[in-house]
């Protein structure tokens, strides 16, 4: 019995963790212009989710899967971060503690997007 109630603790602990860490904003359908265009909001002090809604699309579409460091330039314009295998884009406030996100595009070996990853900061 005891076993069974530090299972149900646990799991509620654990759901509520995920309810506070995860983005809440509905999908957007993508579109450059705009994304290029809300990478200037990002810069006001309380931006809101930006992009999140973007993000997600292009990560449930794949619309960049495949595609080279130049070719992902163009589609989203400059990166807030960037690195030999990876580019990061600002998504603004996109969960509950207002910490900023951003989408994680990392390439593989021959340069080719692998994987979209939303990251939220650590808690």
């Amino acid at each position: 019995m005891k076993i069974v109630v530090i299972a149900i603790i646990t799991t509620l602990v654990y759901l509520i963790y995920l309810n506070f860490t995860a983005m809440h904003q509905p999908i957007e359908t993508f579109n450059s212009g705009e994304w290029k265009e809300r990478s200037n909001k990002l810069l006001t002090h309380d931006p809101g989710c930006i992009r999140g809604g973007m993000a997600l699309d292009l990560m449930e579409s794949k619309i960049l899967t495949g595609l080279d460091k130049p070719a992902v330039l163009e589609v989203l314009g400059k990166p807030n971060r960037a690195a030999a295998t990876s580019l990061g884009y600002d998504l603004g406030q996109c969960h509950w503690d207002w910490k900023a996100s951003y989408l994680e595009i990392s390439f593989d070996n021959d340069y080719l997007v692998k994987k979209l990853k939303l990251i939220s900061p650590t808690l």
